[in-house]
């Protein structure tokens, strides 16, 4: 269904959508502290399984907080070996 489809049959039926919230902000970085160094490269490759695993963390807004997704994935074949949600 498009979008203006939704949007009419909505209309038609007496329904609004929930506003987007202002923006928040999760993480605040400190200034003092060091990156961390790129132990990778950016090659998210390997030639063997289980010698370079690489990790993953995402949000997002849910009722009045926030979810968070985090995910390990073996670099070679891409099975996932540890997930978590929070």
């Amino acid at each position: 269904m498009g979008r203006k489809k939704v949007e009419r049959l909505m209309k038609a039926a007496g329904l609004r959508g929930i506003s987007k919230r202002s923006h928040a902000t999760t993480t605040v970085r400190d200034k003092r502290q060091r990156l961390s160094a790129d132990l990778v490269d950016r090659k998210f490759y390997a030639d063997e399984p289980n010698v370079q695993w690489v990790a993953g963390i995402t949000y997002g807004p849910i009722w009045a907080d926030f979810f968070y997704h985090a995910i390990v994935l073996n670099s070679v074949s891409r099975p996932i070996v540890s997930w978590e949600i929070a």
